[in-house]
């Protein structure tokens, strides 16, 4: 029996000499490729599994402690109180500091999803070391407040007296809403 004759359609021809090359290239890799070792699998699932866990359990411990920090960086009392309180801190450095508060005027609030933004600017004059030393200060994570600009221009040509504007902002965590009813 000749399963192919003379005349038949060569397309037929190529499809079948190709399923059955096909069904060779099968039969020989199921003979020739070993079947899984399931136990080694399964060792190598776990053993992935373990170093995502170990991971995720770092990254939690990373959060918790960055977010400990951020409690002990950010004002804990109403934000009526925080413009009195951050005033009362800049004042106390800068008379530290041996300078002249001019003003410290509150900004425009801001509103960043996890924290309300408090910016104040100070402008104090003074010779130029202490004013720097006042910044060195306002940097102090106990300050609570951070530093966001800080412009010096010359009060006169003669002296190192300069006065300085210091912008400064104070981080508050907004109150949950408690819903009514």
């Amino acid at each position: 029996m000749r399963l192919i004759r003379k005349g038949d359609d060569p397309a037929t021809m190529a499809l079948m000499l190709l399923a059955v090359g096909t069904m060779g290239a099968t039969l020989v890799t199921m003979l020739a490729v070993p079947k899984p070792d399931i136990r080694s699998l399964e060792r190598r699932f776990k053993s992935r599994e373990y170093s995502t866990q170990n991971l995720v359990d770092k990254a939690s411990d990373n959060l918790k402690k960055r977010r400990a920090t951020v409690v002990t960086q950010t004002w804990n009392v109403p934000e009526q109180q925080v413009g009195p309180a951050a005033l009362a801190s800049a004042t106390r450095l800068v008379n530290r500091n041996k300078l002249n508060l001019i003003s410290f005027r509150p900004q425009r609030r801001g509103e960043d999803g996890s924290f309300v933004q408090l910016p104040y600017l100070l402008t104090v004059d003074g010779s130029y070391p202490a004013v720097l030393s006042l910044v060195k200060s306002l940097e102090n994570p106990n300050t609570k407040l951070a530093v966001s600009l800080v412009q010096v221009t010359s009060a006169d040509a003669g002296s190192d007296r300069v006065t300085a504007s210091i912008g400064l902002v104070a981080y508050l965590t907004p109150k949950e809403s408690t819903p009514n009813g």
